[in-house]
């Protein structure tokens, strides 16, 4: 789901991240860069708290799945905080990169599978099920394409100087996280997981031949 941590060197991070997450996650990694505490620590730290988060969203109790939602709220806002102070210390590594891309797949697979029961719990219907698995797609996809272009070294424009509107289309995981916040704290589940499959998969599409569009013409120009 992190998209910005790598984006702001690559294809130029998320409106969700940039502005739902990251303004904590810097003010965090600013306090952390002067104690013990590594970026793989934290990385471990979020994890737990995300995976934590999603087991209180298995209850029907309004305020354990509240608290379940701020936790994951938090994994993510961690999951900013691990790369900002790789950064700040000089710490950054593979093995660290590659620990942060693993929680976050466990992460997110947890996540939807779990918001796919509780959606089928609500509505009793067995068609929720495949709207999940396209969700799970519609998410993986996005980060495949993400991760590929990065591996190309493919440089999008920063975020940040684009217009607010362009901006908002701007689409990354962290708003399919925060629809899944949103449906578990409405009872509204079944919608969420519905537009995560609709927008992830339609926006991943965009990305790829956006993409493949301004990577040819750079390939022509050399």
């Amino acid at each position: 789901m992190k998209e910005e941590s790598k984006g702001s060197k690559g294809y130029g991070g998320s409106f969700g991240s940039s502005y739902l997450f990251r303004p904590i996650s810097k003010k965090i990694s600013r306090i952390l860069v002067n104690t013990p505490i590594s970026p793989m620590q934290v990385t471990l730290f979020g994890f737990i708290l995300g995976m934590a988060g999603i087991v209180f969203l298995f209850s029907q109790n309004f305020w354990v799945v509240l608290l379940g939602c701020i936790l994951i709220y938090l994994q993510h806002v961690f999951d900013c905080v691990d790369g900002e102070l790789a950064r700040l210390k000089g710490e950054v590594c593979r093995t660290g990169a590659l620990t942060d891309e693993f929680s976050d797949r466990v992460f997110e697979n947890a996540l939807f599978l779990v918001a796919t029961f509780v959606a089928y719990r609500q509505i009793q219907e067995v068609w929720v099920w495949p709207i999940g698995m396209l969700a799970v797609i519609g998410n993986a996809r996005m980060v495949t394409i993400y991760l590929k272009l990065e591996g190309l070294q493919y440089k999008g424009q920063s975020i940040r100087t684009l217009p607010f509107w362009r901006q908002m289309l701007n689409y990354g995981g962290e708003l399919n996280l925060l629809l899944i916040i949103l449906g578990a704290l409405y009872g509204k589940m079944v919608l969420a997981l519905i537009l995560v499959a609709i927008i992830s998969n339609i926006f991943a599409t965009g990305r790829f031949f956006y993409a493949t569009l301004k990577l040819s013409r750079e390939e022509m120009k050399k």
